[in-house]
């Protein structure tokens, strides 16, 4: 009799947990919020400001022809001494978010202008939710392409 009054206490557990209300899920217009949050940071107050408050602290950041910087400490060292000169433009086109809804991907174009030289291209940027429900971006790459 106790083995099946421990089996019915599992059951009873299990579909209580089933029942449970689950955390609402993450949109894509969520993410696509924070990538434009992102953007407009880097527009407002410098490109530095805005990837060094969105990385993730073990962010990694890819562009063409250079390391990768990997980790808060490179970015920020790197991030802070990019001129305020310097523009840097972009617009998601894309979102997807895991069915965990603590990871998703941004994609769009972007334009990069430094005085009078325009750079035209697309981005994918990765990213996670940190402990306080923060998007975060944990990758993000780019690549040039004639406009």
């Amino acid at each position: 009799m106790k083995v099946s009054t421990n089996i019915i206490i599992i059951m009873i557990s299990l579909l209580a947990a089933c029942n449970q209300p689950q955390q609402p899920k993450a949109s894509e217009q969520e993410l696509i919020d924070a990538d434009h949050a992102f953007a407009e940071l880097a527009a407002k107050e410098g490109i530095g400001k805005a990837f060094i408050t969105y990385a993730d602290s073990s962010a990694i950041i890819m562009h063409n022809a250079r390391m990768p910087l990997k980790g808060i400490d490179d970015i920020t060292k790197v991030y802070s001494q990019i001129p305020n000169n310097l523009s840097l433009e972009w617009e998601p086109t894309k979102a997807e978010i895991a069915g965990s809804g603590d990871m998703g991907y941004t994609f769009g174009k972007y334009t990069f202008t430094s005085g009078d030289s325009v750079e035209y291209g697309h981005y994918l940027t990765f990213w996670k939710k940190d402990r306080t429900g923060t998007w975060k971006y944990v990758v993000d790459t780019g690549t040039e392409n004639p406009k």
